[in-house]
């Protein structure tokens, strides 16, 4: 009888065991699974995501320069938290030096910022959105306006890089 006292404990431990191994397994298999599902709706979205800047048009005075930069949602992602955006640009200013600065988005025109000035359907028409204000939805424009100072020298080239915050960076340069 003790034997058989003794054989059931030690199965009864090594079920448990086995039991015990194969939920860790389990547990870590869908923590895994997860992961990859969390990460493939990631890279889905930054392969879907897309935009290009399509024009920049420049104007100010002596002391400092705008730069209204036409910005296109060519994907199919929409964007609507603007302070997650990075505008670097990069110029001559008036006394020959290059000034590299990343701009931070403001609601109101300030200097070395960035605002939005409004979101199109069109910008060439100023055809403004209608559905989802301030969100740039795919196949709408959107213009804003970076404040630069010191002032942009006369008859030189700058360049703007916009990066969203999800996909690609977009490029374009601008004459001043």
């Amino acid at each position: 009888m003790g034997n058989a006292l003794l054989s059931v404990i030690a199965l009864t431990i090594m079920i448990t065991a086995i039991f015990a191994v194969l939920g860790s397994l389990f547990d870590s298999n869908a923590t895994t699974s997860r992961a990859l599902v969390d990460e493939g709706i990631a890279l889905s979205e930054i392969v879907q995501a897309r935009v290009t800047v399509t024009r920049a048009q420049v104007s100010g005075d002596d002391v400092r320069t705008n730069v209204d930069v036409t910005i296109s949602n060519t994907g199919n992602v929409n964007y609507g938290n603007f302070d997650e955006w990075h505008i670097t640009v990069e110029y001559k200013s008036e006394s020959g030096g290059l000034e590299i600065k990343r701009l931070s988005f403001s609601d109101v025109t300030s200097d070395n910022r960035w605002m939005l000035r409004a979101i199109y359907e069109d910008a060439a028409s100023a055809l403004q959105e209608v559905v989802d204000p301030n969100v740039l939805n795919p196949r709408e424009e959107m213009v804003v306006r970076l404040r630069l100072n010191p002032a942009v020298q006369e008859n030189t080239r700058g360049r703007v890089v916009v990066t969203p915050p999800v996909g690609e960076p977009a490029t374009i340069f601008f004459n001043a």
